[in-house]
C-alpha cells in the first residue's frame, strides 16, 4: 500500500498504536523507555575509568570470555534498571482488566464430551485478572443455570483458546510463547553484517547421521568452549523430534521455518555423541554463511567436514538448567539393595 507523503505522519502514528496496543508489547515499549531514561545510571555504572580493570582481566582470562562478561554486566545492570522502573505494573490485574475490557470476546464455549460449558465476558475477565488461580478456579456454566465447573479439569494446559476467536490461532500464540521463552536466537539470520553464531553451550544443531536427520543440543560448559588453539572434541545429546501431542521441553523453528517440538531426557545421557570441532583466530567454533537447498544459513563443519546447520541458542539459564540436568543424571548413585526397602522408598 502506497502512502503519500502527507499522509505519512498519522500512518506512522497508527502502525505504531497498532504495535503497542498490548500487555506484552506495553512492557517491551516500556522497557526500552526506562533504559533510555536511566541511560546515565549506565553510563556511571560502566564508565571508560573501568578500561585498564577490564583489561586486566582481559589479559588473564582471554578475550572471547571477557567480551562475554562484559555484556552479561551490562544486561544484569539493564535488568535493574528495569525493576527500578517497576515496567511489570503494565501487566499487574489493573491492566489485564482493561485489557481484557477491551479484547476479550462476549462469551467463550468449551467442549467437554457430551458437555457444553459457556462462560460470559465478566467470568473471563475474573479469570485473566486473577493473581492466585495458579490454574485452579471454579466458574458458572452460563448455558446452564446454577451449574458450575473446574476450568483446570477441562481445560489442563492452556486457557488461550477461550481469550481469541479461533482454535488455530490459539495453538500458534502457545507455541510462539513458548519459543520465547526458551530460546535466544532462532531466526534463519540472527546476526546483522558479517556476525555469526559461535559454538557454545545451548546451540542446537542439525545434521545426518547415516541417513536420519538428528537434531544434537551442544553440552559443553561455557568456560570450555573458548580459548580453543587445537581441534577439540564437543559433547551433544540428542534431541528426539517429536509431534506436538507427545512430550517435550523444548520448542524451536527448523531451517525450514516449521515448528519442532524437541524432547530432551537426561536420563539418556550415555546417548551422549562427540564431534571435533576446530577454532578460528578467535579461537572459538565459529560457522559459516552457506547456500543450502532451502536458502542461505550458518553451517558449522567438523574437522572431518561434516556439516552441521545451526538451528537456535538457548537462553543462558535454559541451557545451564539442561546441563545441570544432565549432570545429576550421570553422577546418580546405582546400588543394590533390598527389594523391601526399594518398594518402600517408592511409596
Amino acid at each position: 500500500m502506497t502512502v503519500s507523503e502527507e499522509n505519512l505522519p498519522k500512518r506512522l502514528l497508527k502502525e505504531f498504536t497498532h504495535l503497542t496496543a498490548g500487555l506484552v508489547s506495553n512492557v517491551a515499549v516500556a522497557a526500552l523507555a526506562a533504559v533510555r531514561q536511566d541511560a546515565h545510571r549506565l553510563l556511571t555504572r560502566f564508565g571508560n575509568s573501568l578500561d585498564p580493570a577490564f583489561l586486566s582481566h582481559r589479559f588473564y582470562e582471554g578475550g572471547a570470555e571477557s567480551e562475554e562478561l562484559l555484556v552479561r554486566l551490562v544486561a544484569d545492570e539493564i535488568k535493574s534498571v528495569l525493576d527500578g522502573a517497576d515496567v511489570r505494573r503494565w501487566v499487574t490485574s489493573s491492566a489485564v482488566r482493561l485489557w481484557g475490557l477491551e479484547y476479550l470476546p462476549e462469551s467463550a464455549s468449551l467442549s467437554a464430551g457430551k458437555a457444553r460449558r459457556e462462560l460470559d465476558k465478566e467470568t473471563l475477565l475474573q479469570i485473566v485478572e486473577g493473581d492466585e488461580h495458579y490454574g485452579q478456579l471454579k466458574v458458572p456454566n452460563r448455558a446452564q443455570s446454577g451449574d458450575s465447573f473446574d476450568l483446570a479439569k477441562v481445560s489442563k494446559n492452556s486457557i488461550t483458546g477461550l481469550l481469541v476467536k479461533s482454535p488455530e490461532l490459539a495453538v500458534e500464540l502457545d507455541y510462539e510463547f513458548a519459543r520465547l521463552t526458551c530460546i535466544a536466537r532462532n531466526d534463519t539470520l540472527p546476526f546483522p553484517g558479517n556476525r555469526s553464531p559461535v559454538l557454545t553451550e545451548g546451540t542446537i544443531l542439525r545434521g545426518r547421521i547415516g541417513a536420519e536427520r538428528v537434531y544434537l543440543l551442544c553440552a559443553m560448559p561455557l568456560c570450555d568452549t573458548v580459548r580453543i588453539k587445537t581441534p577439540r572434541a564437543f559433547p551433544f545429546v540428542p534431541l528426539k523430534s517429536v509431534s506436538h501431542s507427545d512430550r517435550y521441553s523444548l520448542v524451536a523453528l527448523s531451517p525450514e521455518g516449521e515448528r519442532l517440538h524437541l524432547a530432551f531426557s537426561p536420563k539418556n545421557h550415555y546417548d551422549i555423541v562427540r564431534h571435533t570441532f576446530a577454532g578460528d583466530s578467535t579461537e572459538t567454533v565459529r560457522s559459516r554463511r552457506e547456500k543450502t537447498p532451502y536458502g542461505e544459513r550458518f553451517v558449522f563443519f567438523d574437522v572431518s567436514g561434516k556439516p552441521w546447520i545451526w538451528v537456535a541458542e538457548l537462553r543462558f539459564h535454559h541451557a545451564h538448567r539442561k546441563l545441570h540436568e544432565l549432570g545429576a543424571a550421570s553422577t546418580r548413585v546405582g546400588l543394590d539393595e533390598s527389594h523391601v526397602l526399594r518398594m518402600a522408598s517408592d511409596k
